[in-house]
């Protein structure tokens, strides 16, 4: 039987080409980063599970449930249908594996809201466009993902597009952390040397 809100999805499929290393490996104040973000977690989330195309590197993770993207080279939707498809939730929980900076308080207001209205995804609207992760989506977007990446559509904005979905504006999200470190993630070492004072 599912739960509502057991599971968070991590992406770890990402190639780290920015960052030049494998980022979910690298080291922040003495700890690997997909180490903190998986501890993070547990302070919301049952079920973790990791959405990697590199499995033998995480075979010491006994713990958590690790997959592959079911169709690889399509980039972060993959890993969040990969992960629905594996979740023991109705609600997952969406966060790359260089985002350790998790705020419980804005998941908390994720999911009242959820509950009050049955949304199929909650995310947060920027000037930029929409913060895919930090997020919640509902398993039932599984099919419409499938339905798009069979018509060559990956995008998170057309995946939404026509669903019941909140768009937190920044103003809302900025109430719980001004900066809204949460969304940041490590792409550089000024990026690892400002998220470790961070943590």
């Amino acid at each position: 039987m599912k739960t509502l809100f057991n599971t968070a999805i991590i992406n770890a499929g990402g190639n780290s080409t920015r960052a030049g290393i494998d980022k979910a490996f690298a080291r922040v104040n003495d700890k690997k980063l997909i180490d903190i973000v998986i501890n993070n977690l547990r302070g919301c989330f049952e079920e973790i599970i990791l959405v990697t195309n590199k499995p033998d590197k995480y075979c010491d993770y006994n713990d958590i449930k690790i997959v592959s993207d079911v169709i690889r080279g399509i980039g972060p939707i993959a890993g969040l249908y990969t992960g629905l498809m594996a979740a023991n939730s109705s609600y997952c929980f969406l966060i790359a594996c260089d985002m350790p900076l998790i705020n419980y308080d804005f998941i908390r207001y994720m999911k009242q809201e959820i509950i009050k209205y049955r949304y199929d995804a909650v995310v947060t609207q920027r000037q930029k466009g929409i913060e895919p992760f930090h997020g919640f989506y509902s398993v039932g977007l599984k099919k419409v993902i499938a339905e798009n990446i069979s018509n060559g559509i990956y995008s998170f904005y057309r995946m939404l597009k026509e669903r019941e979905v909140l768009y937190i504006n920044e103003e809302v999200a900025s109430r719980f952390d001004r900066s809204l470190n949460f969304f940041a993630n490590i792409n550089t070492k000024e990026d690892f040397a400002r998220i470790s004072e961070m943590l």
